[in-house]
């Protein structure tokens, strides 16, 4: 009799880890195309064109355009600086067969976790014929949220199409 209890607890406890298998796990974040060495590049280049065409200036008299190409060298800074900021908000999306967890992670602030029941979860996507799909949504008892504004719309479908069968699969009745 002692050696049925354990098979037994193992038997709990190998339904309890298939009950909690990962269908589906993914961690989005938005593409930046220029690096860090593209950008230090771009950046001196553009330092030598302005300080080129600002000496130009100054020797014909209009010195102060040296100013003025020294702001647009900081606005362009200032702007790639944001992009990349920007570029560093997550989305973690994590399905299991208790529970569809979508974490939200801003640049700045606290991270945000969302739970669905994954049996009633559904998603909803958005399209337009020249743009494509332009929006994707996990919805759930009335309430629905956005996943992945900052894709792009063949990434969006992308992730549409695997977590849709991962859902999919979710739901399917194991046949033993």
């Amino acid at each position: 009799m002692d050696q049925k209890k354990p098979d037994m607890m193992r038997a709990d406890k190998d339904s309890e880890i298939e009950r909690d298998a990962v269908y589906f796990h993914a961690t989005l974040h938005a593409h930046r195309s220029l690096g860090a060495k593209g950008f230090l590049i771009l950046m001196i280049f553009l330092s030598l064109v302005l300080g080129v065409v600002s000496i130009y200036f100054w020797i014909l008299g209009a010195w102060p355009i040296i100013g003025f190409a020294g702001l647009d060298l900081l606005a362009i800074w200032w702007a790639f600086h944001i992009n990349y900021r920007d570029g560093r908000v997550q989305e973690k999306i994590l399905l299991t067969q208790k529970t569809l967890t979508l974490t939200k992670i801003p640049v700045k602030g606290k991270s945000q976790t969302f739970d669905f029941n994954p049996y009633w979860a559904r998603l909803i996507t958005e399209e337009r014929e020249e743009e494509g799909m332009t929006r994707l949504c996990l919805t759930s008892h009335g309430k629905s949220l956005e996943i992945g504004p900052f894709l792009n719309p063949p990434d969006r479908k992308s992730l549409a199409e695997a977590l849709q069968a991962a859902l999919f699969s979710l739901k399917q009745p194991s046949i033993s």
